[in-house]
């Protein structure tokens, strides 16, 4: 275990993240004698980490550190032996802005990372964040939350709302302050191959580009943003005090029958029916 480097890759969400987990999966097979690939597949250690980190964010109670501290101990036992590990999950730094509340960019990140830190030892993880151009990124986060989380505001609101919520400059310059050489961003402008993303990712863990190009491709894009009429149904469907077990069907009638929710203008109905 003294030798492994491990890597965990953050985020954020709506940075590639899910065509990049299906990517590494796809792979981790022909990767398997140089990095061990940890993503957040049903069951696993990845998944539960990943969705404490969330949970402790959004209510850091000393029963949400004990949860998420838990998780950090059950990933590191699965670790496979020596080598590279990358451990990829999406909500490592916790809630993104409008999800329960949450004002600011990551304003838990430190505890988490203290408890990442804490929980691997005597392993140092090194950690890598990916960015996107912030107002293409909030307005993919705005659709995530009106899916996912019941957020009712127009994405104007929310823009209006979370202009303040900081960026990624401030976030990196307070994160490398406390972690130095052990941080790494990246951008998602600098990815250009779509059929093999994360290629800046995959050379943290050793991987040049000729073993990239190597590797299985992806062929179609992962969780594109729902349509914009669509999407607007589903925002005016949050707005109706509906049981959350039956919002969710409604939610997925909708995201799976997408072009059933627009008019001959592309807009949405008036009123959820």
């Amino acid at each position: 275990m003294s030798t492994r480097k491990l890597i965990l890759h953050l985020g954020a969400p709506k940075t590639g993240t899910t065509s990049l987990q299906r990517y590494m999966a796809l792979n981790a097979g022909r990767l398997a004698d140089r990095v061990e690939i940890c993503t957040p597949t049903e069951g696993s250690p990845t998944r539960e980490m990943g969705r404490s980190a969330l949970l402790y964010s959004l209510d850091p109670t000393p029963k949400a550190e004990a949860r998420l501290a838990a998780a950090i101990r059950a990933q590191r036992e699965a670790l496979s032996g020596p080598g590279v590990t990358l451990i990829s999950h999406e909500n490592l730094l916790g809630a993104v802005p409008g999800n329960g509340g949450t004002r600011v960019l990551y304003p838990h990140w430190q505890a988490i990372l203290a408890l990442l830190d804490e929980g691997f030892a005597p392993l140092r993880p090194q950690y890598a964040v990916y960015t996107r151009e912030m107002t293409g990124w909030k307005a993919s986060v705005h659709a995530q939350i009106t899916v996912s989380d019941g957020y009712t505001a127009p994405l104007a609101t929310y823009l209006a709302d979370y202009a303040d919520c900081g960026d990624w400059t401030g976030l990196e310059t307070a994160m490398r302050a406390g972690l130095g050489d052990r941080l790494s961003f990246f951008r998602l402008e600098d990815e250009t191959d779509a059929a093999h993303p994360g290629r800046q990712l995959l050379a943290l863990a050793g991987l040049d580009a000729a073993d990239c190009a190597a590797l299985q491709p992806v062929s179609t894009r992962s969780n594109p943003r729902v349509a914009p009429a669509a999407l607007e149904f589903i925002r005016r469907l949050n707005e109706m005090d509906l049981p959350q077990g039956a919002r969710f069907k409604v939610v997925r009638l909708v995201t799976q029958n997408q072009a059933l929710f627009a008019n001959e203008g592309g807009s949405a109905p008036s009123k959820p029916v």
